[in-house]
């Protein structure tokens, strides 16, 4: 039988609790936890968002100092948002015509867009009343005098961050209509939106900072990021085999492979399952339930949706598409609405199992109705 407090004890156990000096309640962290969507899943982490967000306020703070020493003009730069998002999806929510400057970088590229107000109204001090493109000298003022430096300071502070002196930023190439920026990556693809808000000359409009996905992936392996990172280069990567732990498997779908076939990189296979259909949970084999991905703070995940019988081997899809796994204790009950956090990163690449080994790595896709999986490594 537990302690009886006399009333003076419960007395001055109340004080405490009021005064602060004693918690009412134990403090418990929260996990934030969300669908998992496998239309448009996220490809950068909260903390790689956080990282570019923190570097994009040095740069603000830089393009003040900037102009106002360079041009004796005063504008004022603040991060308004960084946010992920697919290039269409970027490109759609920009006025046309506009100024923009595609970059290589890294083998990859980026885009820098200027509201042309702020261009016309704030710098040139020029107003406009109709929306046309920029002539041959309107271009070569954007160029030289705005973009240009900027991109030093763009350049300078990610290497900065970095540690190291990275590649240079190598061709611009300068563009009035937006729809025509993306060379080399698709319109689909995800990057991450940088918007400034630039008050200047009683205008104020944005400045945009486009990073495509595969910029991410060069700043990842050139060491922008701090975070743990499974985008390394070939040989780099490591992750746990699926099998013989954990002992609870979530499982996306299945294609057939056949023995003399041999996978290679960019392959797309279509799986079968459709798009919507709830994730097969197995134990030790056995198939316990079915669930829905989420993703619990960086972690995958799964929510148990309906607890069901072990159906008949499938043995005609030989390949499995893995979501993730874990280890759960032998009682484990898969109730409704029971989450597991599954050992694999948020954007960890999906496993690709055939006879109880990893033999590639792959991105789940959505094929018009159906999963699918595009592999990205092959395991020799």
């Amino acid at each position: 039988m537990g302690k009886v407090l006399s009333k003076e004890e419960i007395d001055t156990l109340l004080e405490a609790i009021a005064s602060g000096d004693v918690e009412s309640t134990p403090k418990e962290s929260v996990k934030k936890i969300k669908i998992y969507d496998f239309k448009r899943p996220d490809r950068f982490s909260k903390e790689e968002l956080r990282e570019i967000s923190n570097v994009s306020e040095t740069i603000a703070r830089e393009l003040t100092k900037l102009f106002a020493s360079k041009y004796e003009i005063f504008p004022k730069f603040h991060v308004a948002s960084v946010d992920q998002l697919t290039c269409e999806e970027f490109l759609r929510s920009i006025p046309m015509p506009t100024p923009c400057m595609n970059f290589s970088w890294m083998d990859s590229e980026g885009i820098f867009e200027l509201d042309r107000e702020v261009f016309f109204d704030g710098f040139m001090g020029a107003h406009l009343e109709k929306a046309s493109d920029l002539n041959g000298l309107e271009k070569n003022l954007f160029t030289r005098d705005i973009y240009k430096p900027i991109e030093e300071i763009l350049y300078k502070e990610f290497s900065n961050t970095a540690g190291k002196e990275l590649p240079e930023i190598t061709e611009q190439e300068f563009v009035n209509n937006p729809q025509f920026l993306i060379k080399h990556n698709s319109f689909s693809e995800m990057g991450i939106l940088v918007v400034f808000e630039v008050s200047l000359n009683n205008v104020e409009k944005q400045m945009n900072l486009f990073l495509t996905e595969d910029l991410v992936k060069a700043l990842r392996e050139n060491g922008f990021f701090s975070e743990r990172n499974f985008f390394q280069k070939k040989g780099e990567i490591i992750i746990p085999l699926t099998y013989p732990e954990p002992n609870t498997i979530i499982e996306v779908g299945r294609f057939r492979l056949e023995d003399n076939f041999k996978i290679k990189k960019n392959m797309i296979f279509e799986l079968n399952k459709l798009a919507g259909d709830p994730l097969d949970i197995y134990k030790n084999g056995k198939h316990v339930a079915l669930g829905e991905g989420v993703i619990i703070d960086d972690n995958r995940g799964v929510r148990v949706t309906e607890n069901v019988e072990t159906p008949e081997e499938e043995t005609f899809y030989n390949t499995k598409i893995i979501f993730g796994g874990c280890s759960t204790e032998a009682e484990e009950k898969f109730g409704e609405g029971r989450i597991l956090e599954l050992r694999e990163w948020w954007n960890e690449p999906a496993k690709v199992i055939k006879d109880n080994k990893v033999i590639a790595y792959g991105e789940i896709l959505v094929m018009d109705e159906s999963f699918g999986v595009k592999i990205t490594e092959v395991v020799e």
